[in-house]
């Protein structure tokens, strides 16, 4: 059961990793249409915040498919009790994620719906004005949850490579807050994407010394060969 446990929980991380870089990528095509959309005028601007903001909101949904596997994945590693702060990262995630996640939904409904406001109440620029700043707000808020969860999250990510001895998952996790911490350059989009493969392939490293380092008991035995006739 235990070894179960392990394997599990490793698998749905590496694949909620592999989810989580779908919906960055979603977003960051929606932040690309605001500056695309800035260089052929004011009214192109605003139809692109407006299509930036669509996008943006699919991005954040396909964002709650990755929470609920990131969640899952550290409530496993939680039940085997191999390490405490797999709970306290179980945690941070269960609540502290979703609330970045849901933070930002209503952020991204509160500027598109500024922005629809637009052409319909030309008169009413401090008001768009304002709810732009309130969903700013709400999406800076955000942010900042996001960035307490990562760290927590982070810390794990030692802990897996040490327990696992997947050194792998440690450099990666390095490298992708350095590349998201510099992703207004284009090396720090470089480095995040190195940092996603070799987390990528720690995590598979993980799942393999589960059983060659014989953690949580031995691996179930292999199905019986079918019968010959």
């Amino acid at each position: 059961m235990a070894y179960n446990l392990h394997v599990e929980g490793l698998s749905l991380l590496r694949k909620a990793l592999l989810v989580s870089v779908v919906a960055s990528l979603v977003i960051g095509i929606g932040n690309a249409a605001t500056s695309l959309g800035g260089l052929f005028g004011p009214r192109a601007l605003t139809g692109a915040f407006m299509i930036s903001a669509v996008i943006s909101i699919i991005g954040i949904l396909i964002n709650l498919y990755a929470w609920f596997l990131q969640y899952n994945g550290w409530d496993r590693l939680c039940r085997t009790q191999i390490e405490s702060f797999f709970c306290t990262t179980t945690l941070a995630v269960k609540w502290g994620l979703l609330a970045s996640i849901v933070l930002s939904f209503l952020g991204q409904l509160v500027m598109l719906s500024a922005i629809m406001s637009i052409g319909a109440r030309p008169g009413a620029g401090l008001g768009i004005f304002g709810a732009m700043a309130a969903g700013g707000g709400i999406l800076g808020l955000a942010g900042l949850i996001s960035l307490v969860v990562a760290i927590i999250t982070l810390i794990a990510y030692f802990k897996i490579a040490e327990i696992y001895r997947a050194d792998n998952v440690k450099w990666g996790a390095i490298l992708v807050v350095v590349g998201v911490l510099l992703t207004f350059i284009v090396i720090g989009i470089i480095i995040a994407i190195v940092g996603y493969v070799l987390l990528y392939m720690g995590l598979g490293d993980a799942i393999s010394n589960v059983g060659r380092l014989g953690i949580g008991g031995q691996a179930p035995p292999p199905p019986p060969p079918p019968p010959s006739y």
